[in-house]
């Protein structure tokens, strides 16, 4: 290897021009079908005339790439423009070549039905950059905030921020370029202190065969999750499924279980993801509910953290799976029959 760069690195707080974003009820529609929304708890995803009708709260997380789009993109160039974009101090990378890592979101304010008439836009930055060696990898980890602009005579009067978001980029094969290799002062996870008694429920998905198509649509048009020749190139077997989508079916599916699909109950949610997932495959998820993590006085209103682990298999094969979604978290409020709940299984289908 050769020499390493020592910091303060030149890539660090850089931050991405704004990009404007914009969504309407379609749009949230299309993403709750996607992920597998049912009616079990109500239409307040599914339909928009539905008094409560809201978009499913991790939405957001499909804005960071979809920016004001409302057909398909050219995806090498839109993530070249956006997410890959030159970072000072980095090699260019190959956006032909690249998963995603992970995701974590934060919600400060649900964001409304339709940005029709409103302003809002995604403000990107650079949390690291790490060189895992050559033959290995790159990886990439963004911050993105979603941020209204509220105007009052043509004149910016107020900014409300609504969420925020990481996102880790994992560049295949496109180490070796005297990076660091991890953080100097890595942060202590989370997520690290994973609970080594029993779940308290098993979920289950079983995911359509056409998937990836549909999941798709909500903007991300990476070749990888249509075709079969580019996910052979890549080095799979053929097209996956994006790390958004069985992130978002857990989410679904945890918040029905837990909080009768209430969208105001979920305030965190996050997990790495750490093999594919393919189409027609099985999901399984075990989910902890967690006690005393939060304090006394948020825990009173029912709010809990939960902890989860998604482990991915083939139909009809007895094994056990593949962990392809790793230090599962969530902070939920959990509706009242749910807290302290048995172990049980919940099936799910398209």
């Amino acid at each position: 290897m050769g020499h390493q760069i020592s910091g303060p690195y030149p890539w660090e707080g850089f931050e991405y021009p704004p990009a404007t974003v914009a969504w309407n009820r379609r749009d949230v529609l299309l993403f709750a079908n996607s992920i597998g929304c049912t009616t079990s708890s109500g239409l307040h995803f599914l339909y928009e005339n539905h008094a409560l009708f809201s978009p499913f709260p991790t939405y957001p997380t499909v804005l960071t790439f979809k920016h004001t789009h409302a057909s398909t993109i050219p995806f090498q160039q839109h993530f070249d423009t956006y997410v890959n974009a030159p970072i000072p101090g980095v090699p260019r990378l190959d956006s032909t070549r690249v998963v995603d890592g992970g995701r974590s979101l934060r919600i400060l304010n649900q964001i409304p039905a339709t940005s029709e008439g409103r302003r809002f836009e995604v403000r990107t930055r650079v949390l690291g950059v790490w060189d895992k060696g050559k033959g290995n990898g790159t990886v990439v980890e963004l911050q993105h905030r979603i941020w209204e602009l509220k105007e009052r005579d043509g004149r910016l009067w107020e900014e409300v921020e609504y969420c925020r978001m990481s996102e880790t980029a994992f560049y295949l094969g496109q180490g070796g370029w005297g990076g660091p290799r991890a953080p100097p002062n890595p942060p202590t996870s989370r997520s690290a202190a994973f609970p080594n008694s029993p779940p308290a429920m098993t979920l289950t998905h079983y995911i359509p065969s056409t998937a990836h198509l549909l999941y798709r649509l909500n903007g991300d048009y990476n070749p990888l999750h249509a075709s079969t020749t580019t996910g052979v190139t890549v080095g799979f077997e053929g097209a996956i499924m994006h790390g958004l989508y069985s992130w978002n079916v857990t989410s679904s599916l945890i918040l029905e279980k837990l909080s009768n699909a209430m969208p105001g109950h979920l305030r965190e949610f996050e997990a790495q993801f750490t093999s594919p997932v393919r189409p027609g495959e099985k999901l399984e998820i075990q989910v902890w509910v967690e006690k005393g993590r939060l304090g006394e006085r948020t825990e009173r209103g029912g709010w809990r953290e939960i902890r989860f682990l998604v482990k991915t298999c083939e139909k009809g094969k007895k094994n056990p799976g593949v962990i392809c979604l790793s230090n599962g978290r969530a902070v939920m409020k959990i509706t009242g029959s749910a807290i302290g709940s048995a172990p049980c299984e919940l099936k799910s289908s398209m």
